[in-house]
């Protein structure tokens, strides 16, 4: 994991211009289609789904998420930038994400 966790405007400008991000989007489809950030992609998935705390559990939340990202174009040579509309709305969504990438 990479240690930098919050990116400015400008970084995140820069890293999708080098094409060396992905934008994702945690909103509700609905959300998203009312209007997002011009490439981003919509992903809410990562905040509804629940593992359980078992290894298997955790086994099956990596896959489901890695699923998830793979499909949405991220990599392991690509940081994931994931947003909300803002932390109060989807219980930090947005962490549920980073924990996961």
């Amino acid at each position: 994991m990479k240690e930098k966790i919050l990116y400015t405007p400008n970084e995140v400008h820069e890293l999708i211009s080098k094409g060396t991000a992905v934008l994702l989007d945690i909103r509700d489809a609905e959300d998203y289609k009312a209007g997002h950030l011009p490439g981003a992609v919509n992903v809410p998935d990562i905040f509804y789904y629940l593992s359980e705390t078992t290894p298997a559990g955790l086994d099956a939340l990596h896959q489901k998420f890695q699923d998830i990202f793979s499909k949405a174009g991220l990599s392991s040579d690509k940081t994931a930038i994931v947003y909300e509309d803002c932390l109060d709305t989807r219980y930090g969504g947005s962490c549920r994400g980073y924990c996961a990438t």
